[in-house]
């Protein structure tokens, strides 16, 4: 029996109709509609290679699988489903519905009809767990509960959608595969036929091929002592290839290597996946003879994560619509890189049938690409080291950046306060511009092979940069006390606009941009950096509006904002949904603000419909873009279509969730109470926000503007704390930069402002 939410959601997917005739005539596309090409291919090869990496296919002879590769579109791919470590059950079951999907509890127990399991046969423990007859080559005994579990995730995750859909376009669908342990860790832990639920349908049910231990034979030197036996599998293979047929082939002497390696010598375990590497590759050769290189498609793919590390797969395809090069999709927008749930959408294009609507993947496309074979091979090797490095230091760096900042503002205390200080302010105030330096300067990292040269190094560069930047900024007081904290800011702004304009090379693989080995997305602006660009942009704005003065002043400042929003939001380039629902509303405070309005009710109302406004229009825009070019906005809005108020509120109570979840890491929870404890005591316990008031006249317009941003920002993204933790790290230090290198009272000059408020009939009232 559905839970009432469940059955809330399903009622509310049949006002879904509507939505899609709506949004397909938005887009000018018919619903339903499909790209179909000339002729279909006659049979798609899933070659399954767990573990495999694009560094094993650089450093090892695979004379028969490397030429396949070479003539292919290949790519990382990414792994990441319904948690940061993807298990074999977790893997296959999300290429099996397109969608990430967890494995459930028996992922590996898989068995023909009459195998014996529990004291009975596979045939009788599916009837007595589901209810139906098998009637099938194999069943999934753990079946029910993996579609259990995957009421849970919020990803409305339909498991067996790969073959349903196969099997409603006329094709067939089998799975040859056996991963078994034989010398099983407990005992209960003998079946690892999860490949097959790649092949199952949406009862559990796997239609052709075969995963019994007859395809295995016994071999002592190899991990449990077990071997797929080559002519089994071959003969398995001819039996279920044929016109019309999809059959996905494991190599699981890789995954049998991998789960043995604790039980190994380092030298033991390096031996044996040598070996289950060199049997792969005869294997292939064999399967290959079968292929029509002209007709048939052959997708190569590493399905889950290695029991070492959180390496990125591998993924390849080749058929007669791919040229040699590297591949993406639209779900990753990055060339050379393809999602575990993109799988299954690309084999149904291949095959003209068009993916369900619960699949949440994009099919994979050819992509230009620059050098030969080799030197793809060796990007894409680089690439996931740079990613495990980033994951190695990002905590790290979180951690630092924090305390970092804290400490920061405790030691103003002392500055501000103590006389014995006073020479002091110029060294803190590069000290406090060195926080945003030392954020530019972990994105300004991504060009270099810092994953070679080591974390020592790495923390060296990013310190040491940070320290100059800060001292160069509070240089430039001669000229201005407002121009060092504005070039801080302006530093951030330039940095992460001209990174997003120009395909945010710098986001990739860098600490507080984002990762493809733990993460599910690679392209735009991530969260944190989302959140930087949009408090450094406000600060700026504050400060210019103060400087230039009037009406210029607020125009300019408007121009500035305004383009910051349409870099955060613009599909091609930021594409942060969130940070743009959030910033709309926050600059519009600011600039009515600093105009010398007051907010009202009404104002407030305005504001509301401005946050509605620009949320429509990001999706809608990003809504008419062709479906298989469409980021996460544009698929949202897609998801409404198809769904109704359901599909939005699945969304919803998804983002909702990870949001809070944020509250359980430490980092960003106290650091963040910390500076806003501290922002208060500043604001109601001394007299130094009084001070800059008057020599910076924005500072409230700013102030409410960026609580605006960071509570929106808290609540619109699901980064969670991380965002208005991000940008307390920015505006803390910038803010007492200020603070500090504003005029004293007994300096002559005045404040080289010129900042002024207008009545309504246009007269000037200077501050």
């Amino acid at each position: 029996m559905l839970s009432p939410r469940r059955h809330i959601r399903k009622s509310l997917k049949r006002l879904g109709a509507l939505g899609v005739i709506t949004m397909s005539v938005l887009v000018g596309t018919p619903a339903g509609a499909s790209t179909k090409s000339a002729a279909a291919p006659r049979r798609v090869l899933m070659l399954a290679l767990p573990t495999v990496t694009w560094a094993d296919i650089r450093d090892h002879n695979l004379p028969h699988l490397e030429p396949l590769l070479r003539e292919s579109s290949i790519a990382n791919l990414m792994l990441r489903t319904t948690s940061r470590n993807t298990d074999a059950g977790d893997g296959y079951a999300t290429i099996g519905a397109g969608t990430r999907t967890s494995g459930g509890t028996e992922p590996g127990a898989v068995l023909q009809s009459d195998e014996a399991y529990g004291g009975a046969t596979a045939a009788e423990i599916y009837k007595r767990r589901t209810g139906y007859q098998l009637h099938a080559t194999a069943g999934a005994l753990g079946f029910p509960q993996l579609k259990a579990a995957n009421e849970e995730f919020l990803f409305d995750s339909v498991p067996g959608s790969l073959t349903i859909a196969l099997l409603g376009g006329g094709y067939g669908a089998s799975a040859i595969a056996n991963a078994d342990h034989g010398e099983a860790v407990p005992a209960d832990d003998r079946f690892h036929r999860e490949a097959a639920l790649t092949m199952v349908d949406d009862t559990g049910r796997l239609p052709g091929g075969y995963v019994a231990d007859s395809l295995l034979r016994e071999d002592n030197g190899a991990p449990f002592g077990l071997a797929l036996d080559t002519s089994a599998v071959m003969d398995a293979f001819d039996n279920a290839w044929g016109d019309g047929q999809v059959v996905l082939v494991e190599a699981s002497d890789l995954a049998r290597a991998d789960a043995y390696r604790l039980l190994a010598t380092p030298a033991e375990r390096g031996r044996q996946r040598l070996a289950a590497l060199k049997a792969t590759d005869e294997l292939i050769a064999k399967l290959l003879t079968r292929i029509d290189t002209k007709r048939d498609v052959v997708v190569a793919f590493g399905a889950f994560h290695p029991s070492y590390a959180h390496n990125l797969g591998i993924f390849a395809i080749h058929g007669p619509a791919f040229s040699a090069g590297l591949a993406e999709s639209s779900t990753t927008r990055r060339a050379g890189y393809v999602a575990l749930q993109d799988i299954a959408p690309t084999v149904l294009e291949q095959l003209q049938i068009e993916s369900p609507e619960s699949m949440e993947g994009r099919a994979a496309k050819s992509t230009g690409s620059s050098g030969n074979f080799s030197e793809r091979v060796a990007d894409l090797s680089r690439e996931n080291l740079q990613s495990q490095f980033r994951d190695s230091v990002i905590g790290t760096a979180m951690v630092a950046l924090a305390i970092a900042v804290v400490l920061i503002a405790l030691a103003g205390l002392a500055v501000l306060q103590l006389p014995r200080f006073a020479r002091a302010r110029n060294p803190y105030a590069a000290l406090c511009l060195a926080a945003p330096g030392l954020i530019g300067a972990t994105f300004l990292t991504a060009p270099f092979p810092f994953h070679e040269w080591g974390a020592g190094t790495y923390w060296f560069a990013v310190v040491a940069f940070a320290l100059v930047f800060g001292a160069g900024c509070v240089a430039s007081r001669r000229v201005n006390w407002l121009l060092p904290t504005s070039i801080a800011a302006g530093f951030l702004v330039l940095l992460h606009s001209v990174d997003a304009i120009t395909g945010t090379r710098l986001q990739f693989a860098t600490v507080f941009g984002y990762s493809p080995t733990v993460g599910v997305r690679v392209t735009g602006l991530g969260n944190p950096a989302s959140a930087q660009l949009s408090a450094a942009a406000l600060i700026l704005a504050t400060i210019l509006v103060a400087w230039i003065g009037g009406k210029r002043g607020i125009r300019i400042a408007a121009i500035l904002l305004g383009f910051v929003l349409i870099v955060v939001a613009a599909p091609p380039w930021g594409q942060d949904f969130g940070g743009a629902l959030s910033n709309a509303p926050a600059f519009a405070v600011f600039l009515w603000l600093a105009a010398g309005r007051k907010i009202k009710a009404k104002t407030v109302g305005l504001f509301g419909v401005a946050l509605v406004v620009a949320g429509l229009l990001v999706g809608f825009a990003d809504l008419t873009r062709p479906r298989d070019s469409r980021t996460h906005v544009g698929r949202f809005f897609e998801k409404i279509g198809n769904e109704g108020v359901g599909g939005f509120f699945t969304v919803v109570e998804r983002k909702a969730g990870l949001m809070l979840d944020t509250f359980l890491v430490p980092t960003w929870v106290l650091a963040s109470l910390a500076l806003i404890g501290f922002l208060a005591f500043l604001g109601w316990g001394t007299p130094w926000i009084r001070r800059l008031n008057s020599n910076l006249p924005t500072l409230r317009a700013g102030g409410v503007a960026f609580g605006t941003m960071a509570v929106l920002g808290l609540l619109l993204n699901d980064s969670g704390v991380t965002v208005p933790g991000m940008m307390l790290a920015v505006t803390v230090p910038c803010l007492l930069s200020l603070i500090v290198l504003q005029p004293s009272s007994n300096e002559n000059a005045e404040p080289p402002l010129g900042y002024e408020k207008e009545d309504e009939s246009g007269k000037s009232l200077r501050s």
